[in-house]
């Protein structure tokens, strides 16, 4: 008896050995897939070379100014256009006020806090100029308004679209080759040199880490996108006209030049037309400050910049603590609507400008 048991666990042993050795092949196989994929989802494309080796080069823009979009909803004939021809779905999505957007020569309002804090602590711009739905004037030399008819086709007009607005900012007259692109919610908390935001006369490029590569490892993001007007869909658009890897960019502060916006404009024209003649933000459009940055991205008009030495937050008011005590270098708070909050956002600013 106990020799058939022994020929028995043999057999069964090789029989094990066999499916081991058909296994351990695949487990390691599908190891190193994971591990393939998780440093593609870690890594973008490679550090420009002065960047990588923590250096920076001593050529740097003489000029640099800022181009803020920015929408004053306290405009009544611009609300009954937008009203007129919203539709339901978006209308939910606009939530802008007049206690949000009052005009500049007040006191407190998001543009104005901007202001301030670009002119604290970035102090070398040159100009600041707003581009807006109606002229403005106001007793200030360094800060000029642009109507959007100086810089859209007039057939595009009205637009509520900030992306198509975005198609046209490069084309200010007098603007700087290098400019900074802002939205008025963001603002400055701490002193920046020109040399972090361009790198031998090239703007850096930072990459928002929640959109890296997001198209291309998940492909559901199309379905759940489907109703959405935001960052993500456009991404979608220019991976698909772009042909490549896209990558989203943070909600900050972004450097660019006119070349560049010029460069992108005339290599994607139709998309470009498209996004500009659409009065709403649609899922056809593309980002074009951020397809801008992809466009340098892969043409070297661009440094990227892996490890960030800018510290930056992005939140909403209710969570406005969170910027307090980080103390960023860059920030944007969302959903500011009353007056209130934009006097605590005030006060803090004060604060750090001392």
């Amino acid at each position: 008896m106990g020799a058939p048991n022994k020929i028995k666990k043999f057999k069964q042993m090789k029989r094990n050995l066999v499916v081991l050795a058909v296994l351990a092949p695949l487990l390691m196989f599908a190891i190193l897939i994971v591990v393939v994929l998780v440093q593609i989802e870690r890594s973008g494309p490679p550090p420009s070379p002065a960047l990588a080796l923590g250096s920076r080069t001593p050529r740097t823009p003489s000029r640099v100014d800022v181009v803020y979009t920015w929408v004053d909803s306290g405009d009544a004939a611009w609300r009954s256009q937008r009203d007129s021809l919203t539709r339901r779905r978006i209308r939910a999505q606009l939530k802008t006020d007049a206690a949000r957007w009052p005009t500049l020569t007040k006191e407190l309002s998001e543009l104005a806090i901007s202001v301030k804090t670009v002119r604290a602590f970035m102090p070398w711009v040159h100009t600041i100029w707003v581009v807006t739905q109606r002229p403005h004037r106001i007793n200030d030399p360094g800060l000029f308004f642009v109507h959007h008819d100086e810089l859209l086709d007039p057939a595009h007009l009205p637009t509520f679209n900030s992306q198509a607005i975005e198609t046209g900012i490069h084309k200010i007259g007098g603007l700087s080759e290098h400019f900074i692109y802002m939205n008025d919610d963001f603002f400055v908390g701490k002193p920046i040199a020109k040399q972090d935001l361009f790198a031998g006369g090239k703007p850096i490029m930072r990459q928002d880490k929640k959109l890296h590569n997001w198209v291309k490892n998940h492909p559901l993001y199309h379905m759940f996108s489907k109703n959405s007007v935001g960052h993500g869909p456009a991404v979608i658009q220019m991976r698909k006209h772009m042909g490549r890897k896209v990558f989203g960019t943070d909600h900050q502060i972004v450097p660019l030049t006119r070349t560049l916006m010029r460069e992108t404009e005339q290599k994607y024209q139709s998309e470009w037309d498209r996004t500009q003649g659409t009065a709403f933000r649609d899922t056809s459009n593309i980002a074009p400050v951020t397809m801008a940055c992809n466009h340098g991205l892969h043409t070297g008009a661009v440094h990227v910049l892996r490890k960030d030495t800018l510290s930056s937050k992005a939140v909403k008011m209710r969570d406005f603590g969170r910027v307090v005590r980080s103390n960023p270098a860059l920030f944007c708070v969302h959903d500011i609507t009353t007056p209130s909050q934009l006097k605590s956002l005030n006060e803090y600013v004060d604060g750090l400008i001392g």
